[in-house]
């Protein structure tokens, strides 16, 4: 895109901030529209208490439902009956000796209120019970969410809210605020209204950060040299026929099943390029079968391996009590696996000479991409990690800290396990911000380009997306993020016991976000991999402007603006 194009761009809202190029005659999505600025507030505030990655075993409590909300503000508290919020959610005014609030709050504030209480969140039972954690997360959320909300003063709230996450979700009305103060256990339940305007002031702050951050990457692409059209054009499904089959391998050292799916082309010739996807926590292999299927149509032999250990299998059968939930050494799993599945392929007949080992892309969703990354060359120290883990406040911040933060309980002081056979990554809504030094991400030499989506409540752009794409060493890399995508939009149909995940959550368009990340990862693969130097117009703005979409455009980026490189 070019100022002197004859089609003039504008930069559209997005959560209130002018963050995307589309053009003048669409109008700005309503996906996040002010009454939405709402609900990503609250489902923020949830998800980032680590509620994404849940909390595992349940802890007896008083099953009598709060009747009293006690809010602490600046050493007062105020003490407000249930019954009067109830009246409030219905009516807009408080009675009953509250009228003063009537006089005292602002009236677009009480209107904001009375929205927040009845707003319906994207987190129904089936969704809640199947992320539930494990013990070592267990202690960091209870730090993250205990100091917030509590069923007396001084004592934590984190077993309370569960016991009321679940039972307010299964109201046939749904998951609401309202609900979730009522479905709280104990006659009182105490907002530390302190720390939670602290905590909302720091997410607007980041938000509006963030904002500025898109705002700047949309305008530089605005000043790249404008490209012919004829010059990029998005690819169709391959000319080549799939076939698909499946392993049940065994990696003996270890004692661990790997599972894996491998879908190749139907076409003559020797060393054909790999490449391998890793799916990520709660997922399986069906959930990019998708992207591996349009891959292998246009020549490339595309291995998913499945990690038992974070599998959607082995998170409906630790929900049920049958195994337990993935710990810290899944980190470590996760790469080996990967490893495993390279030398596996190099002893098998029908492989060994067919596909070349020796230069191999991976790409990877969510703990995938951390997987990708740590493939590449980033190490993971846990006593950093511990360091990095020391503030609660910036924990809050960072909804998927309390997975990154499990990782500093691992034994080891240092763990490398860089593949060089790997020499090119795909990290798709990668976490890095607990788990990477900044010098970690530096020793990412391989070509890389990294995908966000704006709306990711997991991953937050800014803090997992942009500075660690800054940080990274490699001279070949390039930053996409979709706007408006969230941490689901790219997920296919998963093949084993996934839950389904409600709307807001996948996004406005998950087909947008899977047709975007085929036409990405392809350009990406036959640039790095093939060395085909003319598919590099589709890591370009030009392409970005073919393949956005007023619902999801996309901004491309392969080094920051100066000013974004200087915060970062």
């Amino acid at each position: 895109m070019h100022p002197s194009d004859t089609t003039k761009w504008k930069l559209i809202s997005v959560a209130g901030l002018k963050v995307c190029p589309v053009k003048p005659r669409h109008q700005p999505p309503r996906y996040l529209r002010p009454r939405a600025r709402i609900h990503f507030c609250l489902t923020r505030l949830l998800w980032s208490s680590g509620f994404a990655f849940g909390l595992w075993g349940a802890i007896a409590l008083p099953s009598r439902p709060a009747e009293t909300l006690r809010v602490s503000w600046a050493d007062t508290n105020l003490d407000l009956p249930v019954s009067v919020l109830e009246n409030f959610q219905r009516t807009g005014r408080f009675d009953r000796g509250f009228g003063f609030l009537n006089v005292l709050v602002p009236e677009a504030t009480l209107k904001e209120a009375r929205t927040a209480l009845s707003a319906r969140l994207p987190l129904s039972p089936e969704v809640l019970r199947p992320v539930l954690t494990n013990t070592d997360t267990l202690e960091i959320f209870l730090q993250q969410i205990g100091s917030l909300i509590r069923p007396q003063p001084g004592e934590s709230g984190a077993a309370a809210l569960r016991q009321a996450l679940l039972t307010a979700s299964e109201q046939p009305q749904g998951l609401t605020l309202i609900g979730l103060i009522k479905a709280f256990p104990g006659p009182l339940m105490q907002l530390d209204l302190d720390t939670g305007l602290k905590l909302f002031q720091r997410i607007r702050a980041l938000e509006a950060e963030t904002g500025a951050m898109l705002r700047a990457i949309a305008a530089q692409m605005q000043e790249q040299p404008s490209l012919p059209s004829r010059n990029f054009r998005p690819a169709q499904r391959g000319p080549y026929t799939v076939r698909q089959q499946n392993w049940d391998w065994v990696d003996s050292d270890r004692t661990r099943r790997v599972p894996t799916t491998i879908y190749w082309p139907d076409r003559q010739g020797l060393s054909l390029p790999v490449v391998i996807i890793s799916h990520g926590l709660g997922e399986d292999r069906g959930n990019f079968a998708y992207l591996a299927q349009f891959l292998a149509s246009h020549g490339f032999v595309v291995v998913l391996p499945e990690h038992v250990g974070s599998s959607s299998r082995q998170f409906a059968s630790a929900a049920a009590g049958f195994a337990n939930p993935p710990g810290p050494q899944e980190a470590i799993d996760r790469p080996q696996d990967i490893r495993f599945v390279l030398d596996r392929l190099m002893l098998e007949p029908q492989w060994r000479f067919r596909v070349n080992t020796r230069r191999v892309a991976v790409l990877g969703h969510s703990y995938g991409g951390f997987t990708a990354l740590m493939l590449a060359g980033a190490v993971i120290e846990p006593e950093k990690i511990r360091a990095a883990c020391s503030s609660v406040e910036r924990l809050m911040l960072v909804p998927s800290a309390s997975l990154q933060c499990s990782l500093g309980r691992l034994p080891r002081d240092r763990y490398d396990l860089r593949d060089p056979r790997v020499v090119a990554v795909l990290p798709i809504s990668p976490f890095a911000s607990k788990v990477f030094e900044p010098a970690a991400l530096n020793q990412v030499q391989t070509p890389t380009l990294l995908w966000s989506g704006s709306a990711d409540l997991i991953v937050p752009t800014l803090a997992e997306a942009i500075q660690p794409f800054q940080r990274l060493g490699s001279p070949n890399k390039h930053l996409v993020v979709a706007v408006n995508a969230t941490h689901f939009s790219v997920l296919g149909e998963s093949q084993g016991p996934a839950t389904r995940l409600p709307p807001a959550l996948l996004g406005p368009s998950p087909e947008l976000g899977r047709r975007a990340l085929q036409q990405v990862s392809l350009s990406f693969l036959q640039t790095y991999l093939l060395g085909q130097s003319q598919a590099r117009v589709g890591l370009t703005a030009a392409a970005a402007e073919q393949l956005s979409n007023p619902v999801m455009p996309l901004l491309f980026s392969e080094q920051l603006p100066p000013a974004i490189a200087r915060q970062n």
